[in-house]
């Protein structure tokens, strides 16, 4: 009687202790410069200690291999109001990739899963035999990697990294050595997933901040106060930007000048004075009051000739506040004026739910909640989608552990579909609680205390040394790969027939996909041959 058995599983399977495998693939397809990822599900009749899967068919420097570990999940405070996800329930969720080193348990009865990153730039053009083995038993995939590429990414991919909780989480000072050392892996993890963009705080950033708090001060801008003249020292900023753009990042993201949802008040910063260092802005101070007016005079004109200098003027977008109301329209408009007038050519770049401020052009880019997206797309104007806590309804694609996988990775397809300029997300590794009262362990509280769902705050967990990812992160990367891939086709044909072929597959809007696990993958497959068919052409 067999003691084990195992399955190969799409990547896209949110894989529960109780669940048995039911989906086996055998083969797949995918092209020379994207990553293909499977699992592989693992049962045995009883407990088993040391166990370590073997795995052969591949170049071994192709390969990582992840144990996928569980993390308890909530849905917070919401209502589910559609029928497309996988519990309601506070539980356990498959969530947590840890690099598999050492051997794992088997509980009798229960199901393992491992999970396996193909890069398949390492692999020869051609079908590869994947033999996994585990127990006695193994399983084959027969991966064909196809001689195409993907297009180079044409997206704005920004998903908020934010240096505070790094440094709390890791003991260390703002953009310090012993920083940039960790910095480093989070922003691997970051770029793999495909974003190309770096939210970089020139002072701490005045979002997800109780009226009257504060976070950790992490300002990448030097001030100083001397006789009442304001000048500025921007070497740990230019050392940011040097460090992000060797690692694969192309553009920059400014913090937010105002405080957020209405641009009330300003920024803490932070300034070396004749009276020593000492915050001169906060809370207390209005955003519209003249001291900040002069303190942004004097500081715009010298940011714009560092960004000149640096010759990133195409490449930076300056912040005013996030998510401003109907209500504090005017205010707005006055400062993001202001802040153009002042600024000189440098992009602005925020986001909206409320379509006015984009139509009266106080911006130069929005982004948009894929809640409120359909206004902004159907008069015509380019943004850049987001999602956060409130996108749950409606089969809105998000990336909630409650979620099925296959409902995060078509945002892939949406983008495409609805010529977003790319894609925004506010919590990388948002290691606080709601508005930033206290710090939090992630692995333990994932809905920030209750407030938002899980999932919505982070996309990777801290190590001692480092940093690990979620098997949510892989999905948003395969979602990106598989835009790519959608525009590789266009490449070789153009964009009717793509979107043709989209609408054709279901695909419409932000609401509207097949909500199907086994239809992503032929999906995807036959994606994969239109694109071999129109390369021979």
């Amino acid at each position: 009687m067999k003691k084990v058995s195992i399955s190969i599983i799409s990547s896209l399977e949110k894989f529960f202790k109780e669940d048995k495998p039911c989906l086996a693939i055998d083969k797949a397809t995918a092209l020379k410069n994207e990553t293909y990822n499977f699992q592989v599900a693992i049962v045995s009749s009883e407990a088993m200690e040391n166990v370590t899967p073997g795995i052969s068919g591949l170049n071994p420097s192709a390969v990582r291999v992840f144990d996928v570990g569980f993390i308890v999940g909530t849905s917070a405070w919401m209502e589910f109001q559609d029928d497309y996800y996988v519990s309601k329930e506070v539980r356990e969720y498959p969530e947590l990739l840890t690099a598999h080193e050492d051997g794992f348990s088997l509980v009798a009865g229960e199901t393992k899963c491992v999970f396996i990153s193909v890069d398949c730039s390492a692999l020869s053009v051609g079908t590869h035999e994947i033999r996994v083995v585990c127990g006695g038993e193994e399983a084959t995939l027969s991966l064909t990697v196809l001689p195409c590429e993907l297009v180079k990414n044409d997206l704005i991919l920004t998903n908020w990294i934010h240096v505070d909780c790094i440094c709390d989480q890791h003991g260390v000072e703002p953009f310090s050595d012993a920083f940039y050392a960790i910095f480093e892996k989070y922003l691997a993890w970051h770029v793999e997933l495909g974003n190309n963009t770096a939210f970089t705080p020139i002072f701490t950033p005045p979002i997800d901040t109780a009226i009257g708090g504060e976070r950790r001060t992490v300002q990448l801008v030097d001030v100083y106060v001397k006789d009442g003249k304001y000048s500025f020292g921007f070497d740990k900023l230019k050392q940011f930007i040097r460090f992000c753009s060797a690692r694969g990042i192309v553009y920059f993201e400014f913090s937010q000048l105002f405080t957020q949802w209405g641009a009330k008040s300003c920024p803490k910063i932070v300034a070396n004075t004749d009276e020593g260092e000492k915050k001169i802005f906060g809370w207390e101070t209005d955003a519209e009051c003249e001291e900040y007016k002069v303190f942004l005079g004097a500081f715009l004109p010298a940011l714009r000739d560092e960004v000149y200098a640096l010759n990133l003027q195409d490449n930076v977008f300056l912040h005013i506040s996030d998510e401003p109301k109907e209500d504090a329209f005017a205010r707005y408009k006055n400062l993001a004026t202001f802040v153009r007038e002042q600024a000189r050519g440098l992009k602005i770049l925020d986001t909206f739910s409320d379509v006015e401020f984009y139509k009266e052009g106080l911006v130069d880019i929005a982004a948009v909640t894929t809640k409120f997206a359909e206004t902004f797309i159907n008069e015509g104007l380019p943004c850049i989608l987001y999602y956060c806590s409130v996108e749950f309804d409606g089969y809105l694609s998000n990336r909630f552990f409650w979620m099925p996988l296959q409902r995060t990775r078509v945002l892939g397809c949406q983008l495409y579909e609805n010529n977003a300029l790319g894609f925004l997300h506010w919590g990388f590794n948002f290691y606080y609680n709601y508005l930033s009262k206290a710090k939090i362990n992630p692995y333990e509280i994932t809905d920030a205390q209750g407030y938002f769902p899980s999932g919505d705050a982070y996309l990777v967990y801290p190590t001692e040394n480092g940093v690990t990812p979620s098997i949510r992160l892989m999905t948003m990367k395969e979602a990106f790969q598989d835009y790519r891939a959608l525009k590789t086709l266009e490449a070789l044909t153009d964009k009717a027939f793509v979107k043709s072929f989209l609408n054709g597959e279901g695909v419409r809007g932000l609401k509207e996909y097949p909500r199907s696990l086994e239809w992503h993958l032929a999906f995807r497959e036959k994606l994969n041959a239109l694109i071999m068919e129109n390369s021979k052409k």
